[in-house]
């Protein structure tokens, strides 16, 4: 029996992981390999987390966060299905 590899491929969005996707994909034999992607997106700006602010900052400042985070999920999302 055939042992089934498994390969990590880690995506951000660049054409360069595109492309390390695109030559797994075309150079090992997809019928015993399976391909698990993660996808990584940048660390939130440090005007979001710098705990030396006043806390109305970071009440004021805390939606803008959750958008921020949001947004970047939804690209991440979008990244793994277009992937896929």
């Amino acid at each position: 029996m055939i042992k089934q590899e498994n390969i990590l491929v880690g995506i951000d969005g660049s054409l360069y992981a595109l492309n390390a996707l695109a030559y797994v994909s075309n150079n090992f034999n997809m019928q015993h390999l399976s391909i698990n992607l993660v996808h990584f997106f940048p660390r939130a700006p440090a005007f979001f987390t710098d705990i030396r602010k006043p806390d109305y900052f970071k009440d004021l400042i805390g939606n803008r966060y959750q958008e921020w985070l949001n947004s970047k999920r939804e690209q991440g999302e979008k990244f793994l299905s277009d992937a896929r």
